[in-house]
């Protein structure tokens, strides 16, 4: 692709934005086959409109954790196009990034546990982001684990998702291949 391509920012941005519409289409499909399957299903049919969580419909929750998906998605592959262009070696590359991943689901229930002093700043690293959809779902149980707010969760992720995007490109820029 470099060699066709004679900018490195066209190159970045088009990897970027075909792992992104494929996240989208995958979750589009999603939605189109859960709408398939409750109307095809008689017995299992929900009603989409009844109040759900947040007081808002079922539908209407889909749809807004459909986003929130799409949202840490995008800030998982800003930190795996990160990793790999760090890195040259891909066994290496898929390790971190499996760690970061695993790190993810371990790191933030254990800063509950920190003293208030560094609770401020701590609640704001970058594994404490990937418990947005978690909090999304389970704001009483979750809330408790990130120290902060669902919105605050989103805003965060999304800078912390172009910030790792940023970087990546300034590393893939200067990489010789």
């Amino acid at each position: 692709m470099l060699a066709k391509t004679p900018s490195r920012k066209d190159v970045y941005l088009a990897k970027l934005t075909v792992v992104g519409l494929c996240d989208v289409a995958i979750h589009g499909f999603a939605i189109i086959m859960t709408l398939i399957l409750n109307y095809a299903l008689p017995k299992f049919r929900l009603d989409l409109f009844k109040p759900y969580l947040y007081h808002q419909s079922l539908l209407t929750n889909v749809l807004t954790m459909t986003l929130v998906d799409i949202l840490v998605t995008m800030f998982l592959v800003s930190i795996l196009f990160l990793i790999s262009c760090s890195i040259t070696e891909n066994a290496v590359v898929l390790a971190i990034s499996l760690g970061v991943f695993f790190m993810g689901q371990i790191v933030p229930p254990g800063i509950q546990f920190l003293p208030q002093q560094y609770l401020h700043w701590l609640r704001w690293n970058p594994l404490n982001m990937m418990l947005l959809p978690l909090q999304y779902a389970n704001y009483p149980v979750y809330h408790d684990m990130s120290h902060l707010s669902t919105l605050q969760l989103g805003v965060a992720t999304a800078g912390y998702a172009i910030v790792f995007a940023v970087l990546g490109y300034q590393i893939f820029r200067r990489r010789h291949y």
